[in-house]
């Protein structure tokens, strides 16, 4: 990396290590053209540098036993930054929540929600989300299909 910016050798490392963030360190120097010492350091730079936030294993929903993928719509009574900031935090730590995302528009959050039965999520929709004083409105979109998500980002210089 130079500064922040991410040389050509960053981007390739990057790109190989989103689509198999398991590949074995030595094939991927060899595939991006440097040994493996000078690639732990790069790829420890990227990590300290917050461009790689971390490695994790995707699990595929249904054969965990979660089939059910709601985007959640929420909007909330009273807006201003410390109560996004508190329904944020709130909606983060709930194991179920894939997701929380903060958007412009006449909702204030899309929620990525994870569940095993429809009745399942209508459950803890009531106890978890709509308890909140501050919650104004929700509307649940169930998932039909999914076709893309865990996309990786195409990377330039």
């Amino acid at each position: 990396m130079n500064g922040n910016k991410p040389d050509e050798i960053d981007l390739k490392i990057l790109r190989y290590l989103q689509n198999n963030a398991w590949m074995n360190l030595g094939k991927l120097a060899g595939l991006v053209g440097i040994t493996g010492g000078p690639l732990s350091t790069r790829i420890e730079r990227m990590e300290k540098a917050g461009l790689i936030k971390k490695f994790m294993a995707v699990l595929d929903r249904e054969k965990a036993g979660m089939p059910v993928l709601v985007m959640l719509l929420v909007k909330l009574k009273e807006q201003n930054t410390a109560l996004l900031d508190e329904f944020e935090t709130l909606a983060c730590a709930m194991p179920e929540v894939l997701s929380c995302l903060n958007i412009a528009g006449p909702w204030n959050f899309v929620l990525q929600v994870a569940a095993r039965t429809p009745q399942e999520y209508a459950v803890w929709l009531l106890e978890n989300i709509n308890s909140q004083i501050n919650v104004g409105n929700v509307e649940s979109l169930f998932l039909l299909k999914e076709g893309k998500s865990y996309g990786a980002i195409p990377l330039k210089i």
